[in-house]
């Protein structure tokens, strides 16, 4: 079906009407991939403490899978809260491809192939990997 020019032409106004775009992806696969433990607990010797879902923003609710909460039996005992976060690691690992940052070796007859040199993109493609990279950095805490 997607051969024909008037499906694909009706899945791209429909992908379009929902808002979803290449920066919009990007946006979510980095908010999984810099997500800080410290934005959702603070831990230490008195114990773990979780911090009010009202203070995150919306890149870090974007980064919670899931929130599950027990609570204390009728015989005492205490409630638990669990937060899981998306798989960082495989959010990282994407935008690395996307990026261009690892070696391809499939074919081993010829060199290495890996990131496209600045020389060989566009302006506008640098201008969004930088855009990208800046943004990226704005939202990391001061070390």
């Amino acid at each position: 079906m997607l051969k024909d020019a008037r499906v694909r032409a009706a899945i791209a106004e429909r992908v379009a009407d929902m808002g979803i775009t290449a920066e919009r992806v990007l946006a979510e696969l980095s908010a999984i991939a810099f997500a800080n433990a410290g934005d959702y607990f603070a831990w230490g010797p008195q114990g773990v403490a979780l911090k009010d879902s009202a203070g995150l923003t919306v890149p870090q609710r974007a980064a919670v899978a899931e929130v599950a909460e027990t609570k204390p039996g009728p015989r005492g005992g205490a409630g638990t809260v669990k937060i899981k976060l998306h798989d960082k690691l495989a959010a990282l690992d994407r935008l690395a491809r996307h990026l261009g940052l690892y070696l391809d070796k499939t074919d081993l007859s010829g060199p290495p192939v890996g990131p496209t040199p600045p020389a060989a993109v566009g302006e506008r493609e640098l201008a969004r990997r930088l855009a990208f990279l800046l943004a990226r950095g704005a939202r990391e805490p001061d070390a």
